[in-house]
C-alpha cells in the first residue's frame, strides 16, 4: 500500500527533482516527463522506504537513476537505429565506412546535445576561435561542448570500429 503522506511530503521537492533530472539529460521536455516518473516510482515504492535514511536523499537517488536510465536507454537507441552490418575490409575502407557511420550517429546526436552543431563545424575543418566567431560563443564553451560530445560518443565510436574489425 503506498505511502500517501510520505509521497505528499516530496512533492514539494519537484523543482529540485526536475533540475537534477535535467542536470543529467539537458532537456526541459524530457526531464519534465522524467519528474512525473521519478514520483510514480516513489509512489510505488513508498511502502518499501524504510526510514534509514532522509526521505529526500531517497528521492534524489530515485531521480537520479530515473534520468541515467533514461539517458541508457536512448543511447541504445541511437545505436540499434545506425543499421550497420558487420563485415571485414582493409584499412582505407574500414576508415571510409567508419567516417559514413559517424556523421549519421553525429546527426543522432545533434537532436540530444547543444553541442552537436559545434562538432559538426570542427569536422569540417574549422579551428575553435572560427567557430567561436561563426556561432557567437567563447572559445572556451566551444572547447568543453565539443568535449562533451566526443565524451558521450567514445564508446559509441568504439562499438562501431568493433563491427569493422
Amino acid at each position: 500500500m503506498p505511502n500517501q503522506r510520505l509521497f505528499e511530503e516530496l512533492w514539494s521537492y519537484r523543482k529540485k527533482v526536475y533540475y537534477i533530472v535535467l542536470g543529467i539529460i539537458k532537456d526541459p521536455i524530457e526531464a519534465e516527463d522524467l519528474t512525473q516518473e521519478t514520483y510514480i516510482r516513489v509512489l510505488n515504492a513508498s511502502d518499501n522506504f524504510r526510514n534509514e535514511s532522509n526521505p529526500t536523499t531517497w528521492l534524489y537517488r530515485i531521480a537520479k537513476n530515473t534520468a541515467k536510465d533514461y539517458y541508457k536507454k536512448r543511447k541504445t537507441i541511437l545505436y540499434e537505429n545506425l543499421n550497420v552490418p558487420k563485415f571485414s575490409t582493409n584499412g582505407l575502407e574500414k576508415k571510409a565506412i567508419l567516417g559514413v557511420v559517424i556523421k549519421r550517429l553525429m546527426n543522432k546526436v545533434e537532436g540530444l546535445l547543444d553541442s552537436g552543431s559545434a562538432l559538426k563545424l570542427r569536422a569540417e575543418g574549422l579551428s575553435y576561435k572560427e567557430i567561436a566567431t561563426q556561432l557567437n560563443m567563447p572559445t572556451g564553451t566551444i572547447s568543453s561542448r565539443i568535449h562533451r560530445v566526443r565524451e558521450f560518443l567514445k564508446p559509441e565510436k568504439q562499438s562501431l570500429e568493433s563491427l569493422i574489425e
